[in-house]
């Protein structure tokens, strides 16, 4: 084979093990989930496409994030972001804008001045999300945003956010993220000892996961 074609198949490749990664990964099917992840980490190698290159680091990103081991997420997407840059795909820079923004509120990252890099990189992600018209996106930010606030204390902040995200993606119709929106919910009327408003939000929560059948999302 030549050597575009053989860079095609192995493009191919990484796409269709992404795939069969996120289905493991709903599953909650470890075993062969890191087997599908180790196949990954071996193509990337090989991947000549920043795109796609970009793509499989933002997956596995996603996968060291639902594992719980954020020390691995975020230098994914560190490389994640190096090859979005280099071809100004905006789309893929502001995906891994608002993960690093997530990233960087995990409490174990422990990083000097983290909610302030964190706050930056969404409210970048932000702009580009609306240049772009991507609602999704937005909604996504707005989750985040909540979050960051709830780490702050700033409970009523951050329940302008996350009611803003709510609705967004209801209208949008996106199942698993609406899901998410009333998981943050719960903890944060668990702050503010709303501990009837927090049981309602936590099972809607996972009404909307097993809706999916996101298995590793109930779990959590």
């Amino acid at each position: 084979k030549s050597t575009s074609e053989h860079a095609q198949d192995t493009e191919g490749l990484a796409k269709a093990l992404v795939g069969l990664s996120s289905a493991y990964l709903r599953q909650g099917n470890q075993k062969q989930g890191q087997e599908v992840k180790d196949k990954l980490e071996a193509l990337l190698r090989d991947l000549q496409d920043d795109d796609i290159a970009g793509r499989v680091l933002f997956h596995l990103a996603d996968v060291a994030h639902r594992q719980g081991d954020p020390h691995q997420r975020y230098p994914y997407l560190q490389r994640a972001l190096e090859h979005f840059q280099n071809i100004q795909n905006r789309q893929g820079l502001s995906d891994v804008m608002v993960a690093l923004g997530s990233a960087l509120m995990t409490p174990a990252k422990n990083q000097p001045a983290r909610i302030q890099e964190a706050r930056k990189f969404l409210r970048e992600a932000l702009e580009m999300k609306r240049t772009i018209g991507d609602r999704h996106g937005v909604a996504e930010i707005f989750r985040h945003l909540g979050h960051l606030e709830r780490e702050s204390n700033d409970y009523e902040a951050a329940e302008h956010y996350l009611i803003q995200s709510l609705h967004m993606h209801e209208a949008l119709g996106a199942i698993f993220h609406i899901g998410a929106v009333h998981h943050v919910l719960a903890v944060v009327k668990m702050n503010r000892r709303d501990y009837e408003a927090a049981t309602h939000h936590v099972s809607d929560a996972i009404r909307f996961f097993e809706r999916v059948g996101d298995r590793l999302a109930i779990s959590l």
